[in-house]
């Protein structure tokens, strides 16, 4: 007599995934301090910092890949004249599921940030940052204010009232030194002719306005760019253009943050 089959469990191939995902999503958040870049974001899976690159291809589908009712919180990170810290915040949690690495998911992020950018004074904003939680998970100020300092932005970032004392520093530090050993001769007269007498002024006015001056072309100004790297490495080895030195360090961060925010000054 022929046995009977037992017959073969149907498996929800979503069903499994999802389950997949909820496993690998708890405990789990996605921090970013935007002015930082890559250096600034921080994945935590199941209570565990992972290294980008060093997980499983696996994990990484699970958590950015697959649709889940994010929960975010959005921020500004603030230090005042009198170097205290504090933040503003926003919570958001969205009705429809998404894939975290999805271009809704980006254009939403974005969109949130320079939002918060646009009604807020950013004089003393160290950085906009958010906190992506796929369970719906509020976090503490605590919780936030540990991400924050792991993360370096208090120790990396100036707020842009700092960075305007860094200028006037650096651009006193820049006014003391001869601009000639870096540049010729001829270009530093045509420049001192029309009332530009060193790097300070050059570096103040920028190189839009340089290059209308008559006798200044395209090759004067890769001159004087060139020219000032020279100047940064020289005296950045003395020791005796710290702020000028910071001054750059932070347009550079500011510049990069805007480029990824798809923000113009």
């Amino acid at each position: 007599m022929a046995s009977s089959k037992k017959p073969r469990k149907k498996h929800n191939k979503n069903k499994m995934k999802l389950l997949a995902s909820d496993r690998v999503s708890k405990n789990s958040f996605i921090f970013s301090a935007i002015k930082l870049g890559s250096d600034g974001q921080i994945w935590v899976k199941n209570g565990v910092p992972q290294i980008m690159g060093k997980t499983t291809l696996q994990d990484f589908n699970l958590t950015f890949r697959t649709s889940r009712p994010w929960s975010l919180t959005f921020g500004l990170a603030y230090r005042n004249i009198q170097q205290q810290t504090f933040c503003r915040l926003e919570h958001v949690a969205l009705s429809n599921c998404l894939p975290f690495d999805s271009e809704g998911m980006s254009k939403f992020l974005d969109d949130e940030i320079n939002k918060m950018i646009a009604e807020h004074e950013q004089e003393h904003v160290l950085t906009p940052f958010f906190i992506a939680s796929p369970e719906k998970h509020e976090f503490t100020d605590e919780e936030i204010d540990k991400l924050l300092h792991i993360s370096k932005v208090f120790d990396t970032l100036k707020t842009p009232y700092e960075v305007d004392i860094l200028r006037t520093k650096g651009m006193e530090e820049l006014r003391q030194i001869d601009p000639i050993p870096f540049c010729t001769e001829r270009t530093w007269k045509i420049l001192r002719q029309n009332g530009i007498a060193d790097f300070s002024q050059v570096r103040l006015q920028g190189l839009n306005e340089i290059i209308k001056i008559k006798g200044i072309g395209k090759k004067r100004c890769d001159e004087l760019i060139e020219g000032y790297h020279k100047l940064l490495e020289h005296h950045g080895r003395k020791g005796d253009i710290d702020s000028l030195l910071e001054f750059e360090a932070q347009i550079q961060i500011h510049q990069q943050a805007m480029q990824r925010l798809k923000r113009k000054e």
